[in-house]
């Protein structure tokens, strides 16, 4: 026969052993929601990811994202380089093109208008005045005109192709105009200088000289444009090339 204080410790053992049931339901239960909440996955699934991540399949993978990534770099590197020769080229180009119009356009151009200043000032007016001074044969002094007409016109006409700026074609335009103002006293010369008579031809002198002085100054005003133009060409190719040289610097650093 169990006394009243047997029976309070069995209910009690009782009640002990239902609440270990009931803590081992709930944690059972609460386990998903612990993994869930912080992230965690069972031993399992971690089993599992850890036998994906060292797959073969997931190897091949790893190793062909490394050969896109190099492919990629060196790619990406080539056509920087290829970017770069290529603008590098451009540049040349321009650099050539101007050179080309420094020599084509300006230092034979100078040396045209020089060749026609001195024709009138030299060649055509020393025969005049050699002839009239009977210093030159008046054949050779005809002779010395007439190949310095010959070359004015040559040489005008191929200055006249060149490339001409707005100023440029001005001063071509007077300098034509004084030319044709000046030949007919020039052809008066050559009349003279035909005849062989020196007191005529000492008598054209001053009227030549009036009207091949106006024409020098104004050819020496186109000399003046080539000599300004082939500068300003040079500082266009100068600017040029600081910035590819300031480009250039920008992509390596």
């Amino acid at each position: 026969v169990k006394t009243g204080g047997d029976a309070r410790m069995l209910i009690l053992a009782d009640i002990a052993q239902r609440m270990r049931y009931v803590d081992r339901g709930l944690v059972a239960a609460a386990a998903p929601l612990h993994r869930l909440a912080t992230g965690s996955k069972s031993p399992r699934k971690r089993r599992n990811l850890e036998l994906r991540e060292h797959s073969p399949e997931r190897h091949d993978m790893n190793q062909l994202n490394i050969s896109t990534r190099l492919v990629l770099g060196f790619g990406s590197l080539i056509a920087l380089v290829v970017l770069m020769a290529g603008f590098g080229l451009m540049r040349v180009h321009s650099t050539n093109q101007s050179i080309k119009t420094i020599y084509e356009d300006r230092v034979i151009a100078l040396k045209q208008i020089k060749l026609v200043s001195d024709m009138y000032a030299v060649q055509i007016v020393d025969a005049t005045n050699k002839g009239a001074a009977g210093l030159l044969d008046p054949k050779a002094a005809l002779a010395m005109f007439d190949a310095a007409s010959l070359s004015i016109a040559e040489q005008w006409k191929a200055y006249s192709a060149t490339q001409m700026t707005d100023e440029e074609q001005r001063g071509v335009s007077k300098s034509t105009a004084l030319m044709s103002k000046a030949q007919p006293t020039v052809d008066a010369v050559r009349v003279v200088l035909q005849s062989g008579g020196r007191s005529e031809l000492a008598a054209m002198i001053k009227p030549l000289y009036e009207v091949v002085d106006p024409l020098s100054d104004a050819l020496n005003t186109l000399a003046d444009i080539q000599i300004d133009e082939s500068k300003a060409e040079y500082d266009r190719a100068t600017q040029a090339y600081d910035q590819t040289v300031l480009l250039f610097t920008l992509v390596v650093v």
